[in-house]
């Protein structure tokens, strides 16, 4: 079996490991297949409406060189991505860039950020 494969489904805990065989056991391939893709066009977009979605890396002039180069080898354009990633599984990580980009990962976090609402008059 493919090894992303195995390393999704140990990181499912067993109760829902069980209802997803029970799924696939019960339904044909297509459908199964359907409804995974269906989730994925609706996870996509929800990911276009988080605020740390829109908040390019680019934007960020606190990163070093040596950073930039991690974020960029393991594809990090955006404040989400650096949240969703483990740091240190990237390509190229070295401590110094860890700490740093774990730094970054709760410092910029927009959504524990309060926005005070303007209101019109």
């Amino acid at each position: 079996m493919e090894k992303d494969f195995l390393d999704i489904i140990n990181n499912i805990d067993i109760s829902e490991l069980k209802k997803v065989a029970k799924y696939l056991k019960n339904n044909k391939k297509k459908q199964v297949l359907e409804e995974i893709n269906r989730n994925i066009k609706k996870r996509k977009k929800e990911r276009k409406l988080d605020l740390n979605y829109r908040f390019k890396l680019d934007m960020i002039n606190t990163f070093s060189l040596e950073d930039r180069k991690v974020l960029e080898k393991n594809k990090i354009d955006n404040m989400l991505d650096l949240i969703e990633a483990n740091i240190s599984s990237l390509e190229g990580i070295d401590a110094v860039t860890k700490e740093s980009l774990e730094w970054a990962q709760n410092f910029y976090d927009l959504r524990k950020k309060k926005v005070k609402k303007i209101e019109r008059k």
